[in-house]
């Protein structure tokens, strides 16, 4: 049996690495009251109004009522210009002292919807709104505060306005001041006052913080984690067409938690998520086609929707889409295709993106291969915390590809690639500590490093450590455990410790 050691390979990272960051907490957003004049509105009297021009139509009179009549005509579709409608209701409210049309005036300007984008304008009307009392104006003004939009950021006016604009109901408001609670900005941290701002905000039907807080149940952050409450936050959460909340929900079903797995659930829930324009679930819907978990496998329908998951800036609909190109399932290979997807991905954020775009800068034929260029991409990735670009760094400088070569970088890299729990990292340390490259040589580190690798369900590392319990290095001789070893990196996909097993096991039958 042969005691060469194996160094880990770089290999190109798998597509359906499941449900990348699918219960990331949503941010507080503002939805524009469509329309309605809320005071004043009746649902009743839009059917008897002629279609003249407004300014006939509301300059005497009940002017609020004329308002909230012709809402209603825009909203039922009897006059057409709908997006027009939107800005002449809300200037009339607003001028008639309406807190509500001027906080979704304000929030037309904010988001330069149909008008020009104008934050100064914006904050003019948050302020107007909020002065008449109108949570959603003072919880909007709270926003600007907040981030420091066309005011000097303060934490401080942001949590007075968010708890006045709580105060009035508005369910956007009572979240963000429980997030700063949670958080611990301006005021003391505390997790129970946190709990139950957000369980108001949920309670006055806002969706993103109902999501929030299935967030926090699944994750135990200031409470308990409890599955069970994850998903009915989720449902809440989904049943308020919050998309991200949607998505948890399908992941809780594709997973397993906190219900029984349903593939066919998960998902229902991925696509209306995908509908509701959330890039996760598009993405998530593009894997389970990807894998026909819940439909029947259609590589043509996965590249669909991680083409939209891209479309939205999802990093990992942006690199599965590269991997679909990379290995020309549901489109003609194409690795320069591939290449422009996982460098979108790593532009995006992906470590993953850029660990690729790595990868298929060294898998290039000779005459092109690039491996300087490559060690940028490795290097942005492990920049951010992505072990496999640490490990693949750390290749590069141990066989001197690209840079000289310069065993002790090599160490550095495979030494944060294996705290990233990078199995090759961990690995590669074992081999230069077998060797006595870049260190001392120690048999004792190489066994803890090859364990660590195993563990992390490293087959080379399995196969390693299977060697030196066969060889006696470092370890007493023990078959059965070299057995063991070569055993579990064969079930990790290692053809050599297959044989391994295999040989081991004809030695013990015939025995």
């Amino acid at each position: 049996m042969g005691k060469k050691r194996q160094a880990a390979p770089i290999e190109e990272a798998a597509a359906a690495v499941l449900f990348f960051s699918m219960e990331k907490p949503m941010t507080s957003s503002r939805l524009c009251i469509l329309l309605m004049v809320l005071g004043f509105l009746s649902t009743s009297a839009a059917a008897d109004q002629p279609t003249t021009p407004f300014a006939e139509m509301c300059s005497g009179g009940d002017a609020a009522q004329c308002l909230a009549n012709l809402g209603n005509r825009y909203r039922h579709g009897l006059m057409r210009d709908y997006r027009k409608a939107k800005r002449i209701v809300y200037e009339k409210a607003c001028s008639l002292s309406h807190g509500g049309g001027c906080s979704s005036l304000g929030q037309l300007y904010l988001h330069g919807t149909d008008v020009p984008q104008d934050d100064h304008k914006a904050r003019e009307l948050f302020e107007k709104a909020c002065a008449l009392d109108d949570g959603a104006g003072c919880g909007s003004l709270g926003d600007l505060y907040f981030h420091g939009t066309d005011v000097s950021q303060d934490y401080r006016k942001a949590a007075e306005l968010y708890r006045k604009a709580c105060n009035l109901e508005d369910g956007a408001a009572c979240g963000s001041l429980g997030n700063m609670y949670a958080q611990g900005k301006v005021v003391r941290q505390d997790y129970v006052k946190a709990r139950e701002l957000l369980t108001k905000a949920c309670e006055l039907k806002d969706g993103s913080w109902c999501n929030n807080l299935g967030y926090r149940h699944a994750r135990g952050i200031g409470v308990r984690r409890d599955d069970r409450k994850a998903r009915e936050f989720f449902e809440k959460a989904c049943a308020l067409d919050d998309g991200f909340g949607c998505n948890n929900l399908g992941l809780r079903h594709a997973q397993g938690k906190g219900v029984r797995r349903d593939n066919d659930k998960a998902v229902k829930f991925f696509q209306k998520s995908c509908t509701l324009g959330n890039a996760s679930g598009c993405n998530n819907l593009g894997l389970m086609h990807d894998a026909g978990r819940g439909v029947r496998q259609d590589y043509g329908k996965a590249r669909e929707f991680f083409e939209k998951a891209c479309s939205l800036e999802s990093s990992s609909g942006c690199n599965n889409l590269g991997i679909q190109y990379a290995k020309g399932q549901g489109v003609p290979r194409d690795y320069a295709r591939a290449r422009e997807y996982y460098e979108r991905a790593c532009a995006l954020g992906s470590g993953l993106g850029c660990y690729n775009v790595g990868v298929r800068l060294v898998k290039e034929p000779e005459d092109r291969r690039d491996y300087a260029r490559a060690r940028e991409f490795f290097e942005k990735a492990c920049g951010i915390d992505y072990g496999g670009g640490c490990f693949a760094v750390g290749v590069l400088h141990a066989n001197g590809q690209g840079v000289a070569q310069d065993y002790q970088k090599a160490w550095s890299y495979y030494e944060k690639a294996c705290t990233l729990g990078h199995g090759g990292g961990c690995n590669n340390l074992g081999n230069m500590s077998s060797k006595g490259r870049g260190v001392a040589q120690d048999a004792a580190k190489a066994r803890e490093f090859y364990e660590r690798a195993c563990e992390l369900n490293d087959g080379v590392g399995c196969s390693n450590l299977g060697v030196l319990h066969y060889s006696a290095r470092g370890v007493p001789k023990d078959l059965e455990k070299a057995r063991k070893y070569f055993g579990r990196a064969c079930d990790l996909g290692n053809q050599k410790a297959c044989e391994r097993y295999a040989s081991l096991n004809t030695g013990r039958s015939q025995k």
